[in-house]
């Protein structure tokens, strides 16, 4: 692939250092497990990225553009994170939002996160 040009979103060099680590050990257990069936295509990175972008700039998942992957690889990753370790995922709580009601059929939104900033 080649390089993109970054986005204001983008993670810096030193976030992804902190990051990195946790996220690569979760799809290695994902991996090995045979959860998913397949071998990951895309980089890890870019897919926090994009995740980073939708939370940020509130577009649609489908309106990713397409320089990152794709946006059902980007919602699949997200969903996933946030269902198996909330402590690895973006917190779904929102700031300066009152919680909104959860129900099973409701699906987590990277507009429901709050700033990496916070997280980290």
């Amino acid at each position: 692939m080649t390089e993109r040009r970054p986005y204001p979103s983008d993670l810096s060099d030193a976030r992804w250092t902190l990051i990195a680590p946790r996220l690569t050990a979760w799809r290695q257990a994902r991996t090995d497990a045979g959860v998913s069936g397949r071998t990951p295509t895309h980089d890890l990175r870019d897919i926090f990225n994009a995740i980073l972008y939708v939370n940020r700039t509130g577009i649609g998942w489908r309106y990713l553009p397409h320089d990152f992957p794709p946006h059902a690889t980007v919602y699949g990753y997200f969903a996933k994170v946030a269902a198996s370790d909330p402590a690895l995922a973006i917190t779904t709580r929102t700031t300066n939002r009152k919680p909104a009601v959860r129900s099973s059929k409701r699906h987590p939104t990277a507009t429901d996160t709050v700033p990496l900033r916070e997280w980290v």
